[in-house]
């Protein structure tokens, strides 16, 4: 797996939008699993471009609204302490600080978000397996019509699948080999069964076809 290497590209490419790391590595950790070859990590970390757009805005509105709640609350416990302070001369307890989210921790809204977002992916990752699928497929068809496959050689092998061209080229000429040397025995059979046909039709109790004697004869005779 990439995981590192596609952390470290998502964090490159989109320092500018600020997004948590806990975020990004959510995203890596999803690409993982489609990358298979560290040539495929650029292409990867640019199809998520609209992704983490989405979730940076979310982000920033999420950040916003936490920021106005928290100067209400601020705003709001300074209010409470003077009514107290009013009423109550005597001292009171300081009020317990907010516990801080820690630096790797999610919020509560990104994570459903993230969910959400998550489930989009692997959607997205769904249709796009199915068309490399399909692509894979129609360069397969056109390779064999390419080396001249019959259809009758090639129809029950369209749902085959291959690691690579490579592999779909050398099965391709595999199967063009089989067709030609089927071929040429088919051939072969019938020029045997035609000429067994015609040099041996109406043997005689010698084993002499009519034909043959009469060729015997015929060139004897001019002799």
């Amino acid at each position: 797996m990439f995981l590192e290497k596609l952390l470290q590209a998502l964090k490159t490419k989109y320092a500018h939008l600020g997004l948590d790391e806990a975020i990004l590595k959510a995203i890596a950790t999803r690409l993982a699993n489609a990358v298979k070859e560290e040539s495929e990590i650029e292409n990867a970390v640019k199809g998520v471009e609209e992704e983490v757009k989405l979730l940076q805005s979310v982000a920033d509105k999420g950040r916003t609204s936490l920021t106005k709640a928290e100067e209400a609350r601020k705003k709001l416990e300074k209010e409470l302490e003077e009514e107290r302070a009013k009423s109550n001369p005597k001292p009171q307890n300081p009020p317990t600080p907010p516990k801080e989210p820690k630096p790797d921790e999610i919020p509560e809204w990104a994570k459903s978000l993230l969910e959400a977002v998550n489930n989009q992916g692997k959607a997205i990752q769904a249709f796009q397996e199915e068309k490399q699928q399909q692509s894979a497929k129609e360069r397969f068809l056109n390779q064999l019509k390419t080396q001249g496959v019959s259809e009758t050689f090639y129809k029950h092998h369209l749902g085959r699948t291959f690691k690579d061209d490579e592999e779909m080229n050398a099965f391709v000429s595999e199967l063009k080999a089989d067709e030609q040397a089927f071929l040429q025995a088919q051939t072969n059979t019938q020029l045997s069964s035609l000429s067994g046909s015609v040099l041996g039709a109406g043997k005689d109790n010698n084993g002499v076809s009519a034909d043959v004697q009469a060729y015997i004869n015929d060139k004897f005779n001019k002799q």
